[in-house]
């Protein structure tokens, strides 16, 4: 029915990750763009669900070195925070833990962006939720990951990739 269903018990192996990878460039601001539609039918208080930037590999797991990762989480309502893997997998806070007064279980209209001047923008359901500039690129990949049990339907989700080849090619 148009939606893309993680379920419940679903574990940190389920992981959706794009084949095409965002690459940084000079003749446009916005490198990769996410839009689309979520609705937790699951997170636990203990476990964390991410849309991640930067990922290496269409097998790349939440930690991994160069991941820009927003996390979702359960903290009476929804709350969220960026974290950014240095090359030593060491985890830097970008954005700390953010409480955003949305019940866990609305549907949340996400709209996230990495620019080519190295930040991260997101807003749900309109409303901006961060706005921070980022240590990296955030060129790679881009995935949804979790730590496991977060069920979650996704649905109108686009991830938009700009690269440009030379003038009468720009995709």
């Amino acid at each position: 029915k148009g939606k893309l269903i993680i379920p419940k018990d679903s574990d940190g192996e389920t992981r959706i990750i794009s084949k095409e990878m965002a690459v940084s460039g000079t003749y446009y601001k916005d490198m990769v763009s996410v839009k689309g539609t979520m609705r937790f039918t699951q997170l636990p208080k203990d476990e964390k669900f991410f849309l991640a930037f930067g990922l290496s590999n269409i097998e790349a797991y939440s930690g991994e070195a160069n991941n820009i990762e927003i996390a979702f989480m359960n903290k009476g309502s929804l709350a969220v925070e960026v974290i950014y893997y240095d090359e030593n997998y060491e985890a830097q806070e970008i954005v700390p833990v953010k409480n955003t007064g949305i019940s866990v279980t609305s549907s949340l209209n996400i709209y996230a962006v990495i620019t080519t001047d190295q930040t991260i923008k997101m807003s749900i359901n309109g409303k901006t939720i961060f706005d921070a500039k980022i240590p990296s690129t955030g060129e790679g990949r881009v995935g949804l990951l979790q730590t496991g049990s977060c069920g979650v339907e996704v649905s109108d989700f686009t991830a938009t990739f700009v690269k440009y080849d030379r003038p009468e090619n720009t995709n």
